[in-house]
């Protein structure tokens, strides 16, 4: 053997006995602690294979951090083709379903807007003196005549069938315009209208009138008026919707409490909250709260308030503070919620999903 075979001979015997002894050493290893070695081999893996990523079904949007652009007292109104929403935030409207929501202003020293519920371009506003609009509020001009008596005066409804027909309170009076502010009447038999809450009732001249605790029933657009049942003492109405059905009305009265009967008298209902409501009979409540941080409720009812349902779908992290039913039927509604969100519904209130955030705080 030559002397150069002779040194490749030991070095490989040197590297056979080093790599005997690391598999000495890796088998104690092994036989006096398995789960560390099993740990370091799996570690060792996961550097070199990254686990699976799996995908949430559902992503959840990001709940809102503050109330929403509304604020508190919230309204919201449907018409044919738009949404209003009002509260101590400002006023905001929809022409898109309540997908996305514009700021609305009106001109300097008017108020009270009320929007033609058939057409939302044609719109009333009050002030010291009594404004219309052709634009959707772009433009305003004085109504053909100014109603009788001083201001300021506070439009309250265009009839729904019927837009040349108008009511409008001034000095504690009712007024009415059959013939688009042409000529004005001035309703009488009714009590000092203050706060007065006024809602059509299906028919094109038919309407519900409440101020204080008193109701009454306006008849061929306020022609012939007839006083319902009071509501039990002390309590005031402070928004009224027509069932259709009887008993006919459903009234949110001011002890948080609502109320259903009309011409026989009033029965509370266990539901609570701001209500809504179609001429089918069916009608909804947001059961309100002003507060994140706690699930919201909207429920419905089919039977004149007998019995209740709550709708599935709505947010975990917020109250919900109104919902509007859309034209013609109230299949599909749209729901506020306190942070800003917007929900809807197109099963009558059985099941609801996010539509946006249009109206959430920056």
């Amino acid at each position: 053997m030559t002397p150069v075979a002779v040194l490749r001979s030991r070095q490989l015997a040197g590297l056979a006995g080093a790599l005997c002894a690391i598999a000495i050493g890796a088998a104690a290893a092994i036989v006096s602690s398995p789960q560390s070695f099993s740990a370091g081999i799996n570690r060792d893996l996961s550097l070199a294979r990254p686990a699976a990523v799996v995908p949430s079904p559902t992503p959840s949007p990001t709940g809102p951090a503050a109330a929403g652009k509304l604020g508190d007292q919230v309204n919201l109104l449907a018409g044919a083709g738009w949404l209003l929403a009002t509260g101590t935030g400002g006023t905001f409207e929809s022409d898109d379903g309540g997908s996305t929501w514009q700021s609305v202003s009106l001109a300097a020293g008017l108020s009270g807007l009320v929007i033609d519920p058939a057409n939302p371009a044609h719109r009333l506003a009050g002030g010291n003196t009594l404004a219309e609009s052709h634009d959707a509020g772009k433009s305003w001009t004085p109504s053909r005549t100014q109603p009788p008596g001083p201001g300021p005066f506070t439009p309250l409804a265009i009839n729904p069938t019927d837009p040349a027909v108008w009511f409008v309170t001034a000095h504690g009076a009712l007024l009415r315009t059959r013939d688009s502010a042409v000529s004005w009447r001035s309703m009488t038999g009714l009590p000092r209208i203050a706060s007065p809450v006024l809602t059509p009732e299906g028919a094109g001249d038919r309407f519900s009138l409440s101020v204080g605790g008193r109701n009454f029933d306006l008849l061929d657009n306020g022609n012939q008026i007839n006083e319902m049942k009071p509501l039990p003492a002390g309590v005031t109405a402070t928004q009224v919707s027509w069932l259709g059905t009887s008993p006919a009305l459903i009234v949110r009265g001011s002890d948080g409490k609502l109320y259903i009967g009309g011409t026989a008298g009033w029965a509370p209902t266990g539901a609570t909250g701001f209500i809504a409501a179609v001429p089918s009979g069916t009608a909804w409540v947001a059961a309100g709260g002003g507060h994140l941080g706690a699930a919201g409720k909207i429920s419905f009812t089919s039977d004149g308030g007998a019995t209740w349902v709550d709708g599935t779908g709505l947010p975990q992290d917020q109250s919900v503070e109104a919902v509007a039913a859309l034209p013609p039927n109230g299949g599909s509604l749209i729901a506020y919620a306190y942070g800003g969100d917007l929900y809807s519904s197109t099963d009558a209130g059985q099941n609801w999903a996010l539509l946006s955030g249009g109206l959430r705080s920056p």
